[in-house]
C-alpha cells in the first residue's frame, strides 16, 4: 500500500508467464505502473520493480490519463475515460457502469452486479 512507501498512490503489479502462452517457459512478463508522483517513472516504479529483480529487460513508459468533458446530454456523445495504473480493471467497470447509465438513463442498475456466492466470499 501507498502508506508504507511514503506515497499518495497505489504501485500495482501484474505478471504473467509461459501459462499463458506469453513467454518463455521459466521466464514472467512483469507490469508495474502506478500513477505519477514525481515525474519520473523510474523513481515512481522503483519499490514494484525492487520486488521483481534481477530481471532481464526494463521498459519505461507514461501514458496521460484523459476524462471526457463533452456535455453528453446535448451532444449524444458518450466518451470512456483512460486506463489508469490499476491491474485489475475496477476503473474501467465502474467507467462501463457510467457510461451504461449515461446512454439508458436509468440510475438504478444494480440488477447487472452479479452477487458473489458463498464460496467465494470465504
Amino acid at each position: 500500500p501507498q502508506n508504507q512507501i511514503n506515497r499518495r498512490f497505489d504501485i500495482y503489479i501484474s505478471c504473467v508467464s509461459f501459462a499463458h502462452n506469453v513467454a518463455p517457459k521459466g521466464k514472467y512478463i512483469c507490469l508495474v505502473s502506478s500513477t505519477m508522483e514525481t515525474g519520473d517513472p523510474k523513481v515512481d516504479l522503483a519499490a514494484g520493480v525492487k520486488l521483481l529483480e534481477p530481471t532481464l529487460h526494463k521498459f519505461y513508459s507514461v501514458s496521460p490519463l484523459f476524462e471526457p468533458v463533452n456535455d453528453h446530454q446535448k451532444e449524444g456523445i458518450h466518451i470512456s475515460k483512460s486506463y489508469d495504473a490499476t491491474s485489475h480493471f475496477q476503473t474501467v467497470c465502474e467507467d462501463v457502469v457510467r457510461l451504461y447509465k449515461e446512454i439508458t438513463g436509468e440510475t438504478d442498475v444494480s440488477y447487472i452486479f452479479v452477487p458473489k456466492k458463498k464460496e467465494d466470499e470465504q
